[in-house]
């Protein structure tokens, strides 16, 4: 039931051609996680919390390795180089 919901939600948030699938996408969750027999105020909630890990935890992760360069850049005291000089 969950990976159905899931998997249908992304589906019509994509199809919808709204950029980020923004509103349908939570909205379709929510509503096939109510058909499947979900109670609708968690179906609501499964997808609210599916929005925050899709965005918080890649935030997060990057955070530590963002920490982890500037920590090297602070020990090499050398500028980071993005393009290349010619």
């Amino acid at each position: 039931m969950l990976l159905t919901g899931f998997t249908l939600g992304i589906t019509a948030g994509a199809v919808s051609m709204v950029p980020g699938g923004l509103g349908i996408q939570d909205g379709s969750m929510a509503g096939l996680y109510a058909l499947l027999g979900v109670p609708l105020q968690k179906a609501v909630l499964a997808s609210i919390l599916f929005r925050l890990v899709y965005y918080l935890v890649p935030y997060l992760v990057s955070l530590i390795f963002y920490g982890r360069l500037l920590r090297q850049v602070g020990r090499t005291n050398t500028p980071i180089q993005l393009v290349e000089e010619r």
